[in-house]
């Protein structure tokens, strides 16, 4: 139930050699949850930065190796590493000329959990793993990555667009504070894409039990335990 060490998470994600560029916002589509903010429509350039929207029930969880998130809080949380079946290979790998890219991230408050959402686009699944890190690390060079809050959640994403992919090709790469909304989720930075793969860090204010779930559209929901 401990943190794995700063060269565990460097060895995990070395093929994802990137730098954390600017901040880039996000929004999107709903999810399952009990959220009530609707987000604003996601432009082709840059998508806006909003909480989580209204529930829709729609997807339904793919393969994954945490519990799946639902239109309710979870019954199990935990503070092991999850991660989806096969990795890291992508759960579904796009057609063949196909791009498939982190679009959106948003945050949303509900009566006993917080939840935050990664939503890809395109017409594949990427394969995902979680684990709680003691310091977050740039891909590749392993230099730290600095952060606000206490505990921080490594979350390694593959399948995505082939070769290097960052803000000109669609991909949203970030460096978010949530600090304006009511959750005690802190921070969120993502890194671009490279050989298909890339790093999203999660800042909490403390360690917590969290359940995660890729659903078919290709939003991963990550629950944290209030």
């Amino acid at each position: 139930m401990g943190r794995t060490t700063r060269q565990s998470a460097a060895r995990t994600t070395a093929a994802a050699a990137v730098v954390v560029l600017g901040l880039a916002a996000c929004g999107g589509d709903p999810e399952p949850g009990t959220g009530t903010t609707p987000a604003p429509e996601p432009s082709s350039t840059a998508p806006a930065t909003s909480e989580e929207p209204d529930p829709d029930a729609s997807a339904s969880p793919t393969q994954s190796g945490g519990s799946a998130a639902s239109a309710s809080a979870p019954a199990e949380y935990a503070t092991d590493p999850a991660q989806s079946d096969g990795f890291p290979e992508a759960v579904r790998a796009p057609a063949e000329g196909g791009e498939l890219l982190l679009e959106a991230v948003r945050v949303g408050s509900h009566p006993g959990y917080e939840r935050i959402v990664f939503e890809h686009a395109g017409d594949g699944v990427p394969g995902w793993r979680t684990e709680y890190v003691d310091q977050p690390v740039q891909p590749g060079s392993g230099r730290d990555v600095e952060m606000a809050g206490d505990a921080y959640l490594a979350v390694y994403v593959t399948g995505l667009q082939p070769g290097m992919a960052g803000e000109e090709h669609g991909h949203a790469v970030l460096d978010t504070g949530w600090s304006g909304q009511e959750t005690f989720i802190e921070q969120t930075i993502t890194t671009g894409v490279f050989e298909g793969a890339a790093s999203y860090f999660v800042s909490l204010d403390a360690e917590r039990g969290y359940a995660a779930a890729m659903y078919d559209d290709g939003r991963l929901v990550i629950d944290f335990e209030d």
